[in-house]
């Protein structure tokens, strides 16, 4: 089973893709957040992650507290995105410019991306409402069973308070445990600036390429 490395969105799921464009143009609130991630199964190790996630208006920011790594996605002006993957034991960052991420097949969706809504599933449909971390949430499942996927759709914030995906054996359960305004985040992040940059052009054909950036191929190709 591969580790969860710093690109944790990969194992996320969330609604369907008709929910992101109903509110495309809505205004996200700047967050700052912390979660776990849980994958379990029979005969399987136990494994549990944590970590962070920033969110302003063209900023995005995920830190994996086990691996020390990160990674940043920024939108530009032209609305083209920027991506950097950090390495925080090093101090050291790859630089991904929009034309470098195109060259991978890489298409990255910002109102996708600012959601962790990387995984749609869209056969999910409501049945039912509840509160969770003092605002509306609604409850999305495609079964009935304790095996159903069970998505917690914060509608205030935009994101996910839980999710959880049943893979043949495997239980995949993410849950947001902290929440707070950007302002008020107690977290550093926007730590890039103080690293030492490398661009993914000067990397030349190594295997640092298929082991850091193999998932962003899969994930963001459309």
């Amino acid at each position: 089973m591969r580790s969860l490395s710093a690109r944790c969105l990969m194992l996320l799921a969330a609604l369907a893709y008709s929910q992101a464009a109903a509110t495309a143009e809505s205004p996200l609130p700047p967050i700052a957040a912390r979660f776990e991630t849980i994958i379990s199964g029979p005969g399987q190790q136990y494994q549990r992650y944590e970590w962070h996630f920033w969110r302003d208006r063209d900023y995005l920011e995920i830190e994996n507290l086990a691996e020390h790594g990160g990674e940043v996605w920024t939108r530009l002006a032209n609305g083209q995105i920027g991506y950097q993957q950090l390495l925080h034991a090093n101090r050291q960052l790859i630089d991904y410019l929009p034309a470098d991420l195109d060259a991978l097949g890489a298409r990255p969706d910002w109102q996708v991306l600012s959601r962790l809504l990387i995984a749609p599933l869209a056969d999910m449909h409501i049945t039912g409402s509840a509160s969770s971390f003092s605002q509306p949430a609604v409850i999305y499942r495609n079964g009935v069973s304790n095996d159903a996927d069970l998505l917690v759709w914060l509608t205030q914030s935009q994101l996910p308070a839980v999710i959880q995906i049943q893979h043949q054996d495997q239980r995949l359960l993410t849950r947001l445990l902290e929440l707070y305004d950007l302002a008020q985040s107690p977290w550093p992040f926007a730590r890039a600036g103080a690293y030492q940059s490398t661009d993914f052009a000067d990397l030349g054909d190594k295997p640092l390429i298929e082991q850091q950036l193999h998932h962003l191929k899969n994930r963001y190709r459309h």
